[in-house]
């Protein structure tokens, strides 16, 4: 039976799509999303421009029978609200505006957030060429003609219904509620735009959905971020969950540790699972004195170890009773050293300063703050500033420089043990592209499934350390719910490539897998549930973005935010990141409750870097392939040398393939013309390097099908430099003689 390539059709109707049209909130990004970019530069006049003459600024305003000041919230007639940040009046005319910042009701975003009565988001739109704060970039100036009413609004960082700005009992029906009750913000959504002539062109760069965090909010009932991620997690380890320095002096203190961790470290968990690699579970319990018990991942005795190098697929075996040298250490002051070390982290951020501080404090020093947000002070009072909802904190790491520690009570850095890692997971991991990325990128595999047989055989050939599931999404979620030990399932990072076919833009005809492979996206929000991450990744064809595909794309979304996820998406042409190939996917990134929202990376690769620039050349076809050794697996060039009569046209291999890598191949060969790649060379041109295997059955549909691990490199390398900032992390440990 003929397989049609779904995905090889997407370039050719590339230009059609309507880029990440399915999220509009605003009628008119309809039509401008259609139009073509001008050739022209577009100068567009900066919002919200300086209050200067004959307009000025007034304290407060009496509009019919409304008093309005600064700080308080007006719904309009257009059914949006405003919350105000200044009120200015024009002298020669007598005109008087309101000048604040847009909310808009959950439900108006087409599913992105679940509907909720009086539930509100942030409406943000932020050009990158704007250095302003975004809520003053993004502030409107609405005639008094548009207000409607006052209305009372809360920001918290509650779980709905939790911390509700009403309680529906006092209101005898909805419509009541709807229009006279307390109203509640929980979310801000951003979209970026690279310039203000973007914005009005309707090009944007990306786009993000983000819990309201701690140092945000306006009412009493604060919910500190790391309880937040407490209640989604338990325990999160700084610098990653896998600590093999720990396991090895944990198995020398026989004397201080349960049996039950030394069967942990020293047997399978599971007679099913095959190529086990064996982690200690963070639930396991230690004993110090009589009658005290604490967690095994606070029992961190740092070794030293010799740098060396091996392949990161290999076993990593150390003696338990090889003797190394230790740092000189007392018992109790260590434990309570690990304490402090997974002491609750508070976020602030001085709006006047280009970098971020990362506050880290005890449970019993956070400080809850009800102060109002303040949307009209003039920054450069001399009064302590108020709480800004969208300060640039650590749920939106600066785009350059970096983050700097600042406590209130000095502390000292936290350092990664000897061989510790983030952990990482694999959902639809297929011939195992993202986790060769991963491990490229220094994370620990614990797990990956995918439905396809060929593929799980390559996986497992390249990651043998690595528990690998060949069975569904639905039979591996049911796997994890019936497990007794489903602490061996949580990660840090987990990476999710369901099944695009289905909404590739060719895709006009059903075919007989549509079925399963709508079901694995919608399995993808009990996936995450099992796993348990701090942070997800997830790849897709950009072709769900298209109009058509909306409903699916919102209810990917909503899988996410229905967690208290904050999320961001973006379309991301990966030549820009090291592949040798036109191809864009859409990436999205998202970070529990309480979790840092890792940024979405720069380029690292452009057509024509000028002199100077920190970007490197796009990687060239011709370069690829002087690469591979000629004794390279499944590189034999004979085999895939074309007929004399079937030659094709030859072609600059000095740049990247012009068409992206299909299952199929995507119609590329050879730039010589006289040949077809080989597997290995379609292989490299994917990203992979030459010491990954592939086994089983159609190699080439394994490698177009993957996500191309040079992507994936700068992904996660991206994702875990942010979390190493916010866990403040200092790589290596200093070691006493």
């Amino acid at each position: 039976m003929d397989v049609i390539d779904l995905d090889e059709l997407e370039d050719d109707q590339e230009d059609e799509l309507r880029i990440l049209a399915v999220q509009n909130i605003r009628p008119e990004e309809d039509q401008l999303q259609t139009q073509p970019r001008a050739a022209r530069v577009v100068k567009v006049q900066q919002r919200n421009p300086s209050i200067v003459q004959p307009w000025s600024k007034c304290p407060g305003y009496q509009h019919e029978n409304l008093l309005l000041k600064p700080n308080k919230t007006v719904e309009l007639i257009d059914g949006d609200f405003l919350r105000i940040r200044d009120i200015v009046y024009n002298a020669q005319t007598q005109e008087v505006r309101v000048c604040g910042n847009r909310f808009q009701r959950t439900r108006d975003l087409n599913g992105l957030l679940e509907r909720k009565m009086n539930e509100l988001v942030l409406f943000l739109e932020v050009d990158l060429d704007d250095p302003r704060p975004h809520l003053e970039q993004s502030a409107v100036q609405i005639p008094l003609i548009e207000i409607k009413k006052i209305r009372s609004l809360r920001l918290t960082n509650q779980k709905f219904p939790l911390d509700r700005n009403l309680q529906p009992k006092d209101f005898r029906t909805r419509h009541d509620i709807t229009h006279e009750g307390g109203l509640t913000c929980r979310w801000k959504y951003t979209c970026t735009y690279s310039t203000g002539a973007d914005r009005y062109q309707n090009v944007h760069k990306e786009r993000r959905l983000e819990r309201i965090r701690a140092d945000e909010c306006t009412g009493a009932n604060v919910l500190s971020d790391a309880d937040r991620r407490s209640q989604w997690r338990e325990e999160t380890i700084p610098g990653g969950a896998y600590k093999p320095s720990l396991m090895i002096d944990a198995a020398r203190s026989p004397s201080i540790i349960d049996e039950g961790f030394l069967d942990s470290v020293g047997s399978s968990s599971n007679q099913e699972d095959h190529n086990v690699e064996v982690i200690a579970t963070h639930t396991s319990t230690a004993r110090v004195g009589r009658n005290r018990e604490m967690s095994v991942s606070e029992v961190f005795w740092p070794i030293k170890t010799e740098k060396r190098k091996h392949s990161d697929t290999e076993t990593m075996s150390l003696s338990i009773q090889e003797r190394t040298k230790r740092p000189r250490f007392d018992g109790e002051a260590v434990v309570e050293e690990t304490r402090r070390r997974l002491s609750i982290y508070t976020l602030g951020n001085n709006i006047e300063e280009p970098d971020i501080l990362l506050s880290r404090r005890k449970v019993s020093e956070v400080v809850i703050s009800s102060q109002t947000i303040d949307f009209s002070r003039d920054p450069k009072s001399s009064i302590s500033e108020p709480i800004n909802l969208m300060s640039s904190d650590l749920s939106t790491p600066p785009p350059s420089g970096s983050i700097h520690t600042s406590a209130l009570i000095p502390v000292e850095p936290v350092h990664r043990l000897p061989g510790q890692k983030l952990t990482y997971s694999d959902a639809f991991c297929g011939g195992g592209g993202s986790t060769r990325g991963a491990v490229m990128a220094g994370f620990q595999v614990k797990w990956g499934f995918d439905f396809n047989k060929h593929a799980c055989e390559t996986w497992k050939a390249n990651f043998p350390n690595a528990n690998c599931y060949h069975e569904s999404s639905h039979d591996f979620v049911s796997r994890v719910q019936h497990s007794p030990r489903k602490e061996r399932f949580k990660v840090d990072i987990l990476h999710l490539s369901p099944p695009c076919q289905f909404f590739s833009p060719a895709h006009t005809v059903d075919g007989q897998d549509d079925e399963m492979n709508v079901a694995s996206l919608f399995a993808v929000q009990s996936v995450i549930e099992a796993a348990r991450p701090r942070v997800v990744t997830l790849e897709q064809t950009f072709g769900i973005v298209n109009e058509r595909f909306r409903w699916f794309f919102n209810a990917l979304i909503q899988m996410f935010t229905s967690h208290e996820f904050s999320v961001r998406w973006a379309v991301i042409p990966l030549q820009r990141w090291g592949l040798p190939q036109h191809r864009r996917r859409l990436i999205i990134i998202a970070s529990c409750p309480g979790e840092v929202l890792p940024r979405m990376p720069d380029a690292t690769h452009g057509e024509n870097p000028s002199l100077g620039d920190t970007l490197k050349p796009y990687v060239s076809v011709d370069s690829v392939l002087a690469s591979i050794p000629a004794n390279a697996p499944d590189h034999d060039r004979l085999a895939v040398r074309f007929a004399e009569d079937k030659r094709m046209a030859p072609w600059d291999g000095s740049k990247i393939l012009p068409r992206a890598m299909t299952t199929s191949g995507g119609q590329n060969y050879h730039p010589k013309g006289f040949r077809d790649f080989t597997l290995r060379e379609y292989a490299c041109l994917q990203g992979f390097p030459v010491c990954h295997l592939f086994k089983g059955n159609y190699v080439k549909k394994q490698i177009g099908n993957a996500v191309p691990p040079v992507v994936a490199k700068v992904l996660f390398e991206s994702v875990k430099r942010d979390l190493d900032i916010a866990d403040g992390i200092v790589e290596g440990v200093e070691v006493l003689d």
